[in-house]
């Protein structure tokens, strides 16, 4: 008996081996994390922990750190991808060249 007589060796063969997930490419493990984190943010605010983020995301909490230090990190990922500078500053470029060539 295998297991200190819970199950027998049969009933050990027949049950199927456990696999782990396919692993996400990076980016969108990093997106995933992100997605889940800002959905929750809005719904309970910062208070949410690393574990509702990962179940959220499908993912093990333990994976969260291997991309974000900190919760903190992935709300500061947050903003910064939100308020990208570089899209602000192509923006407003943008709408420059465009008076000028309006003649303003």
């Amino acid at each position: 008996m295998g297991l200190g007589g819970l199950m027998s060796e049969r009933s050990l063969t027949m049950v199927a081996p456990m696999s782990r997930a396919t692993p996400l490419p990076a980016a969108e493990r990093r997106s995933a994390i992100m997605a889940a984190t800002e959905r929750l943010l809005v719904e309970r605010g910062h208070a949410v922990s690393t574990r509702e983020i990962a179940e959220a995301a499908g993912i093990a909490e333990g994976t969260i750190f291997r991309v974000f230090a900190t919760k903190d990190a992935i709300v500061e990922a947050l903003f910064e991808d939100a308020f990208d500078a570089r899209e602000i500053v192509d923006l407003a470029l943008n709408g420059i060249a465009r008076q000028k060539g309006q003649g303003n």
